[in-house]
Parts: C-alpha cells; sequence; structure tokens
C-alpha cells in the first residue's frame, strides 16, 4: 500500500513537471494600478467615470492622488456670454459732419460660441434740408443757431453785413443811385436764421452811397 502511494506521488510529479499545469489562475499585475486621469473643462454638474468607478464632482475639485483637475465655470470668466445682451451694447466710437450728413463710426457686440466679439462700421444719418444742419457730428435746428446783422437788422442807412446760422456771408450793396440790396436775417417760421435780401428804393431825398441810403446834402 505504501509503495503504491509513493508511485501515485511520483506520477504526480512528474505530471506537473512536464505538462506546466499550475494551481494558482494568471495574476496580471497591470489589472489593479490605477489610471492617472486629467480632466480638463469638464461640466460642473456631470460626474466622470474613473476605472469603471463613478467618481463624484466634488472630489474632483480637490485634485489629489497626483490628478490635475480642472473644472471652469460657465461665469468665471468675464468675457463669457450666453446671449448678446451680455457683451454690452451699441457703441458710437465718433460722429463728424459729411456733405451736411451725420458720418457715425458704431462697434457692436454679440456672443459668439460663448465668447464676446465686436463688429464695427459706420452709418449716414441725413439732415432735413433746409430745416437742419449738421454741426460738430449732430443734426441742428436751423432756427436754433444764431444769425448776425451788424447793423441791427433792415437798417438802410447803415451798411451791414449778414452772417446766418449756416455760416453763409450776405452784405448790403448799391445797386444803382438810388436802390439798396438791404441784407438781413429772415425770421419765419420755416426759415429762421437764414440769410437774405430786400431790394428797397432811397428815399426821394436820398442817395445810395457806400451800400447805405444817405440824405442828399442841401446846396448852399
Amino acid at each position: 500500500m505504501k509503495k503504491m502511494n509513493f508511485i501515485m506521488g511520483l506520477l504526480l510529479v512528474l505530471c506537473l513537471s512536464l505538462v506546466g499545469c499550475s494551481l494558482y489562475p494568471d495574476y496580471d499585475q497591470d489589472s489593479e494600478m490605477e489610471t492617472e486621469v486629467i480632466v480638463k473643462d469638464a461640466p460642473v454638474g456631470e460626474s466622470i467615470v474613473e476605472n469603471e468607478e463613478v467618481v463624484d464632482e466634488n472630489v474632483l475639485q480637490k485634485p489629489a492622488n497626483n490628478k490635475e483637475v480642472e473644472i471652469i465655470s460657465p461665469k468665471e470668466d468675464l468675457d463669457e456670454c450666453v446671449g448678446d445682451a451680455d457683451c454690452g451694447e451699441h457703441e458710437v466710437i465718433s460722429a463728424s459732419c459729411f456733405q451736411g450728413n451725420v458720418n457715425s463710426q458704431y462697434k457692436d457686440y454679440y456672443c459668439d460660441d460663448g465668447k464676446c466679439k465686436a463688429k464695427g462700421g459706420s452709418t449716414i444719418e441725413s439732415c432735413d434740408r433746409g430745416l437742419e444742419l449738421c454741426r460738430e457730428g449732430e443734426c441742428i435746428e436751423i432756427a436754433t443757431l444764431p444769425c448776425n446783422d451788424t447793423d441791427g437788422g433792415k437798417n438802410y442807412l447803415e451798411a451791414g453785413k449778414v452772417v446766418d446760422a449756416k455760416g453763409k456771408e450776405f452784405f448790403d450793396e448799391c445797386l444803382t443811385a438810388f436802390k439798396l440790396q438791404e441784407a438781413f436775417c429772415t425770421a419765419g417760421e420755416f426759415n429762421k436764421g437764414v440769410g437774405d435780401y430786400e431790394d428797397v428804393r432811397c428815399e426821394d431825398d436820398e442817395v445810395c452811397s457806400v451800400n447805405h441810403c444817405k440824405a442828399v446834402p442841401d446846396d448852399e
């Protein structure tokens, strides 16, 4: 009996050495190694799967175990936007007069792919002809602008000069020896502040001389 057991033991040892049988399963050392995870631009409010286990977002916000973690809040950057209203309003950069109209340079801001951007351009605003003038980049009513007459109005006995709201000049002038062209500022509802002329005949005892009417001296 002892001899039989001895023979069986030898056969078992021989089997193990020749066939390569193993009493233990293969062991993969890499199967338990932790994978280093780098998370960038991960949206807040979502979890991330790591090593087939759910990692809570709050844990990621406190980097540990040599992990580099960065989670950007939608409002962290001032340039970030959801809509155009987040980026600013229409902005006029400069305004000037061009051929009697207002030429404006502007910037508009808009939201593009979550970032605020700007685009520029120009516009032409037409002033109301005859009623408005362009001054320093604005349309201004002529009636509100000054018109200056050096002789105080329709004064035929003094030579004068008119500078109207448009900057145009008008001068008193003798047309003949007895007729005067008098310059003055209009005061009508639709042409206030504009220079104009009126032709007048001097009085019978007057003549037009040096751009005004004056009395004829008595004969001695």
